[in-house]
């Protein structure tokens, strides 16, 4: 009786990995010399970071930022009511660099309209974000830019990289990784269903169309909301596949706070409307609802260990081949291992992100008469 939604089930998400190894093969990655253009003719670009209670992490990406081979026309820094140092922080670069602006939101504290506060003050077309606790790379701006001359877009999907150090962490680079290649891949079929607001890029211009669509009332999903509306209109989206181009961000310490974080990335799914990241998420949630029945009604009925097996290593399998293919890009390690553990917890942490999302989350946003977070 199990065979059959069993062959099913794996035989979609085999096709759905497949997609995802063709799409990811099918982009190019930027060559070193396609960034290297006369200054004057790359567009001006505006960097927005929304800020709170970032004061042990904004040194690091300001320093990363004034360091850029191409000058930011503007880097506006929106103090989102933060209680820390980072204000002082704010001041003292402000001080020495005078392409540093500071805004400050008003009312409750959110990202979302932190990020609308600064987009909106941009005088710049293309404004690139990225978030307070990254670090960006010196060539960063300058990749971004000549992308845009070279192809113009409407909306640029960016690699993020996590680093960190131990087990634990390897193991979220590992699976963020996932996130980003199976998003980049998509994209090479013009099919995009994600991307993150540490490394985004877009024209103002058509941000400002998109206002009706990106939720407002929800204290996060800027970006994803971002990236269906843009899709839902038509515009250009693309991903570049760019080391020259990568954000890095730190890993969770822990596994509380890992799960806090996925949670709060799950919590706007139930507002997404976009047909392809609906369907990409079903199919990923059967496999691994699929896995952890087959699991636990092992434990009552021996014939199903066998079929729980054979979903496990077929999984193992076609994630491993999807990794390998990425492995270079990333510069992961230890892909055979570490996705034979990431098989075996990551039914557990899908479950629980998705439990996490749909009553701790919604619950403390019930407490907050603002919605926000």
């Amino acid at each position: 009786m199990w065979v059959v939604p069993v062959v099913v089930v794996m035989g979609i998400y085999a096709v759905l990995l497949l997609l995802f190894m063709c799409g990811w093969k099918r982009l190019p990655e930027q060559a070193a010399q396609d960034t290297v253009m006369p200054m004057e003719q790359l567009p001006a670009v505006a960097v927005v970071v929304a800020c709170r209670n970032e004061a042990e992490h904004l040194p690091a990406l300001l320093d990363s930022l004034v360091r850029q081979t191409l000058s930011p026309a503007e880097i506006i820094l929106v103090n989102d009511n933060s209680t820390d140092d980072t204000p002082a922080v704010m001041d003292r670069y402000v001080a020495r660099y005078s392409a540093i602006r500071v805004l400050s939101t008003a009312g409750g504290s959110s990202k979302k309209k932190a990020l609308a506060t600064g987009i909106r003050s941009a005088a710049s077309e293309l404004v690139l974000c990225t978030d307070a606790d990254c670090i960006v790379p010196e060539t960063w701006l300058q990749t971004v830019a000549a992308a845009y001359v070279q192809q113009p877009f409407d909306l640029l999907i960016l690699p993020v990289s996590m680093q960190g150090d131990g087990f634990f962490s390897r193991l979220q680079q590992l699976e963020f990784a996932t996130l980003v290649a199976s998003g980049a891949a998509m994209a090479a079929w013009r099919h995009p269903i994600m991307c993150n607001g540490a490394n985004l890029a877009f024209r103002r211009q058509e941000w400002l169309a998109s206002q009706a669509d990106l939720h407002g009332e929800l204290p996060s999903g800027d970006d994803m909301f971002l990236l269906h509306s843009f899709k839902r209109r038509g515009l250009r989206i693309r991903f570049l596949k760019s080391r020259k181009a990568m954000v890095y961000t730190s890993t969770c310490p822990d596994l509380r706070s890992f799960v806090r974080q996925r949670g709060r990335w799950t919590s706007k799914a139930g507002h997404y409307t976009d047909a392809d990241t609906i369907a990409v998420a079903v199919v990923v949630f059967a496999v691994n609802l699929l896995w952890l029945v087959l699991f636990f009604g092992a434990f009552f009925n021996v014939a199903l260990a066998w079929s729980w097996l054979a979903v496990f290593l077929v999984k193992w399998l076609l994630d491993g081949l999807f990794l390998k293919l990425a492995q270079p890009f990333f510069a992961y390690k230890h892909v055979a291992a570490m996705s034979f553990l990431l098989s075996l917890v990551y039914p557990f942490y899908v479950s629980v992100s998705v439990l996490h999302a749909c009553f701790g989350t919604q619950k403390k946003s019930r407490g907050n008469s603002a919605g926000f977070a």
